[in-house]
């Protein structure tokens, strides 16, 4: 068996990868998906400091799924994406795009 590297991502959290798991596309793959898993634990975390936790829902992958009655809707979505933003704040130096979506059910 071959050596372990060990990956860091911006939070200091580290993933060990041995032997066949070391390929460029899995490093790379590993960096991406792991800081944006971060991001969006920092974002729930903003999102109860917030006061938004009232009505999310799921987190699902790197979105964060909530059911909010139709006349606040918008302004929550605004305050939702405004923490989605400040959570991948903490990781990145350039600003962090976010779709957001209102609707009856949700859907990819």
């Amino acid at each position: 068996s071959g050596r372990p590297v060990t990956l860091h991502m911006a939070t200091g959290l580290r993933r060990v990868l041995f032997d066949r798991k070391l390929t460029s596309t899995r490093i790379l793959n590993t960096l991406v998906q792991g800081n944006a898993a971060c991001g969006l634990k920092f974002a729930l975390m903003e999102c109860k400091r917030r006061g938004l936790s009232k009505y999310l829902s799921v987190p699902v992958h790197d979105e964060i799924v909530s059911a909010v009655p139709d006349n606040e809707a918008e302004d929550y979505a605004a305050e939702l994406e405004s923490a989605m933003i400040e959570g991948m704040r903490q990781l990145m130096t350039v600003p962090a795009s976010i779709k957001m979506k209102i609707g009856k059910v949700w859907q990819k």
